[in-house]
């Protein structure tokens, strides 16, 4: 019995609750939040960083992005968020961290002229997610697995690799184990260069890259700053952005690998980039499926704080006796999920 038919069986036997660690993203995590959500069970998110301690009834537990592009039109002063965003992320790519990529575990953005190829072949890069990380948070998903998707992409891009350079990398916050596992499996592709979760992804688009392919990565993101496109399998937070070349179904994915001889470096990418960042980490609440933050979390964060192990103690100590009390009031009456918690 595969775990999906395991999870079916439990569902039909119980009437349970899920309590998701959706920081940690295990897919057995993400296939659980889907059953939930079939039998209208409460799912009790805990990690979710803009809106922690939340009860929903949806698997689908990210934000509205599709609404990010449209609500920026919206807004006074567009040109001084987009010059903001531009300027933070022109730091990023000297070396500072900044609130977007302070989950990272190294800094690997620092400024340099290296290149990983010299030879005259422009290169596809394909970003690999880390191993643990979910792919069921977004509302579609063409892939329900990476090592579906790095197969089906791999095929495709066999017929190109006479043209083209075919990188992978693997992901920066890669463990050990999901290290050895992903150069094991990737062995066989003997038409691929493997790019180590250290590298500097600079010395990757400075290597003649014409487009990235991600599930769902941030990437993107960088990539549109530098006006290269990236190709999407699954639903997104990039959806909205024509830096996202989208892919609907199954057919239109395998539709856009092999159109990737027609893409270009546009600079209308890197101004959204820069509308991507103020959307998502500078104006707060806009396109959240939730606008109210139980532990004022973001407010924290915003102000330049690491949500690591050594300072966790000093976020509860920041939020008064009088935000503690809403925020245990509001898990009460929600059946009092965090009983256990």
């Amino acid at each position: 019995m595969n775990i999906v038919d395991k999870f079916h069986e439990l569902f039909q036997k119980e009437n349970i609750k899920i309590l998701i660690n959706n920081y940690s993203g295990y897919l057995d995590h993400g296939i659980a939040a889907r059953f939930a959500e079939k039998y209208n069970l409460p799912i009790y998110y805990i990690c979710e960083i803009d809106r922690p301690f939340v009860k929903s009834y949806l698997s689908k537990h990210k934000r509205n992005y599709r609404t990010y592009k449209n609500n920026f039109l919206k807004l006074n002063q567009k040109q001084k968020k987009i010059n903001k965003s531009l300027k933070i992320l022109n730091k990023r790519f000297l070396g500072k961290i900044d609130f977007g990529i302070n989950y990272l575990k190294k800094n690997n953005y620092k400024k340099t002229n290296k290149k990983l190829i010299e030879n005259r072949k422009k290169s596809i890069c394909i970003f690999l997610h880390n191993t643990t990380d979910s792919l069921f948070g977004f509302s579609f998903m063409n892939f329900t697995s990476q090592n579906e998707w790095i197969v089906k992409t791999l095929k495709l891009l066999k017929f190109m690799k006479n043209d083209y350079n075919i990188l992978i990398k693997i992901h920066p916050n890669e463990t050990i184990e999901g290290e050895d596992f992903l150069r094991s499996s990737l062995s066989k592709f003997t038409y691929v260069k493997i790019i180590d979760k250290n590298i500097n992804i600079k010395t990757i688009i400075n290597s003649k890259l014409v487009a990235g392919i991600t599930l769902h990565g941030s990437v993107g993101l960088e990539l549109a700053y530098h006006n290269i496109p990236t190709i999407y399998g699954n639903d997104n937070p990039y959806i909205a952005f024509d830096f996202c070349i989208k892919s609907n179904n199954m057919l239109m994915y395998k539709k856009n690998i092999q159109n990737i001889k027609f893409l270009s470096k546009k600079k209308i990418y890197k101004k959204e980039a820069a509308i991507f960042y103020h959307m998502n980490f500078i104006q707060n609440h806009d396109g959240k499926v939730s606008d109210y933050d139980q532990t004022n979390l973001i407010s924290y964060l915003n102000k330049g704080k690491e949500l690591s192990d050594k300072n966790f103690q000093r976020y509860i100590n920041y939020l008064k006796n009088k935000k503690l009390s809403k925020i245990y009031d509001y898990l009460e009456k929600s059946d009092k999920s965090f009983d256990n918690f």
